[in-house]
C-alpha cells in the first residue's frame, strides 16, 4: 500500500468519467480536498457549468471529450460495439491525464462507471506510487444490466472487474450500510461507509429569494398566479433509465381527473438534463393536464439550491439498479428542510427516508397518487412537521463529516509552512 510523504501541497486526481457539474458527490470531494490544502485535478466531462465555489486556482478541470450526445444505437449489439469503441478512446485519454504532471498522492475514482476507469486508474496509481481509493456510488454491472439485460456476458465481466479493483484498492468508500455489507459478504471487500451529506449552500432561502424562485418555477409549469391555490414539488433528476418517469405521468393523470372546486393545484417541476428529458416533455404535452402541471427546468448550478429550498416537497423517482445505493439528491432536499416523496425500491432506502417523519414513500402508481395527494391537500402544519424531520435528517453537513471520515484514508495532508 503506497504511503506518500506529506508535503506542502499534496496532489489528488479525482476521476468522474461523467459530467462533472452533475456529479455532486465527486465535486464535493474535490472542493473538500482544496479546502484542506490539496491541489486537485478533476477529470471528467465539462458539459455543464460548475458552481462559483469550484472556480478556484487549486482546482483544475481536466475535460475529456464528451461524445455522449452522439446518436445512440437502438440495438444491444450496436450499443455494445459503440461502448467498446468509446472505451478504447477513453483508456488512452485517461491514461494521458493520469500519467501527466507531478505524481498524485491519491487517485480517487467514482464507480460506476468502472470500465475503463477502474483498471486504468489502478495501473496509473501503481506506476506512480499513488494510493487508489474507490468511491462506490452503485455498481457498473447493475447499471449495464439495465441496458443490456441481466444475462449479457458483459455483466459478469463488469462484476469481475469491479471485484478485482475493489480488492486491490487502498480504500473503498460505500454510500450505504447495505452496500458495504453486500460487497463484504459477496466479494470480500473491506472499506467504510461515507454517507452523502448536504453542503452548506442547501438551506431554506430567505423569504424574498424563495418567493422569486417559486414564481419562476410556477411560471415554468404554466401557472401565472399560484398564491395559496397551488403546491410546488421539485424533482431533482438526472433523466436516466434508473428513474421511473412513467409512474409520475400516470399519477398526474389520476390526480388531474379527480380535481374539483376547492382542491389545490399541484405543480411538479423536474430539474436537470439528460437523455430521457425530451421524451418526457413530449408525453407531458400529449396529456393535456389542467390542475396538475408537469414541467421541466434547467437551472444553473448556483440557482439549484434555492430551487430545492423553495419547494413544498421534493420527489425522488430513483429506482436503484442494485437496490443498494441511495438517491443522493434527497440529502439536498433535507439540507433545505424540504420533505421528500420517494420511490421505495427496497430496505436500503430506510437508511435515508423515514415515512411520516421526513417524507413519504411509494411503491406503485396508487401509492404515489396517495403521497402526492397528501402534499397537495395537507395543511401547512403537517408539511411543516415533515419539513422539521427533513431538517433534522440534513442537520449534519458534508464539511463536518468529510475531514474525519474521508480525509484520513487519502494519505498525509499538507505540511505546515516552515
Amino acid at each position: 500500500m503506497p504511503t506518500p510523504q506529506a508535503r506542502a501541497h499534496p496532489r489528488a486526481i479525482v476521476v468522474v468519467l461523467g459530467d462533472i457539474g452533475r456529479s455532486p458527490r465527486m465535486l464535493n470531494h474535490a472542493l473538500s480536498l482544496v479546502a484542506h490544502g490539496w491541489h486537485v485535478d478533476l477529470v471528467g466531462y465539462a458539459s455543464s457549468t460548475l458552481p462559483a465555489e469550484a472556480r478556484v486556482p487549486a482546482l483544475v478541470v481536466c475535460a475529456l471529450d464528451d461524445d455522449e450526445r452522439a446518436p445512440r444505437p437502438a440495438s444491444r449489439l450496436g450499443w455494445a460495439l459503440r461502448a467498446g469503441w468509446r472505451g478504447v478512446g477513453l483508456t488512452g485519454r485517461l491514461l494521458r491525464v493520469l500519467l501527466s504532471g507531478r505524481a498524485p498522492d491519491v487517485v480517487l475514482v467514482q464507480n460506476p462507471p468502472g470500465i475503463p476507469t477502474l483498471p486504468v486508474a489502478w495501473l496509473a496509481a501503481r506506476l506512480r506510487g499513488s494510493r487508489l481509493v474507490i468511491d462506490w456510488h452503485n455498481f457498473t454491472a447493475s447499471m449495464l444490466a439495465l441496458r443490456l439485460g441481466p444475462r449479457h456476458p458483459l455483466i459478469r465481466a463488469a462484476a469481475t472487474v469491479e471485484r478485482w479493483a475493489g480488492r486491490r484498492a487502498d480504500h473503498n468508500f460505500f454510500v450505504s450500510e447495505a452496500m458495504a455489507r453486500h460487497v463484504g459478504a459477496e466479494w470480500s471487500l473491506s472499506g467504510s461507509v461515507f454517507r452523502d451529506r448536504p453542503r452548506q449552500v442547501f438551506r431554506a432561502p430567505d423569504p424574498e429569494r424563495r418567493a422569486h424562485m417559486r414564481a419562476r418555477l410556477f411560471e415554468a409549469a404554466g401557472v401565472a398566479q399560484a398564491d395559496g391555490a397551488w403546491r410546488l414539488v421539485v424533482s431533482p433528476t438526472s433523466w436516466t433509465a434508473d428513474e421511473d418517469f412513467g409512474m409520475l405521468l400516470e399519477a398526474a393523470q389520476s390526480l388531474d381527473a379527480e380535481w374539483r372546486a376547492g382542491i389545490r393545484g399541484l405543480a411538479v417541476v423536474a430539474t436537470g438534463t439528460g437523455p430521457l428529458r425530451a421524451a418526457f416533455e413530449a408525453r407531458v404535452a400529449a396529456l393535456g393536464l389542467s390542475r396538475v402541471r408537469l414541467a421541466t427546468a434547467w437551472l444553473e448550478a448556483d440557482d439549484y439550491p434555492s430551487a430545492v429550498g423553495s419547494a413544498d416537497a421534493g420527489l425522488s423517482l430513483h429506482d436503484s439498479t442494485s437496490k443498494l445505493d441511495l438517491p443522493m439528491k434527497v440529502m439536498d432536499l433535507f439540507g433545505a428542510g424540504v420533505p421528500v416523496v420517494a420511490l421505495d425500491y427496497g430496505a436500503c432506502l430506510a437508511e435515508l427516508v423515514q415515512p411520516g417523519v421526513n417524507g413519504l414513500t411509494f411503491t406503485d402508481v396508487p401509492s404515489l397518487v396517495a403521497a402526492l395527494r397528501v402534499v397537495r391537500d395537507a395543511d401547512q402544519t403537517t408539511l411543516d412537521a415533515l419539513g422539521a424531520g427533513a431538517r433534522a435528517a440534513g442537520a449534519l453537513r458534508w464539511h463536518e463529516t468529510w475531514p474525519h471520515e474521508v480525509l484520513p484514508h487519502l494519505g498525509p495532508g499538507p505540511t505546515a509552512p516552515a
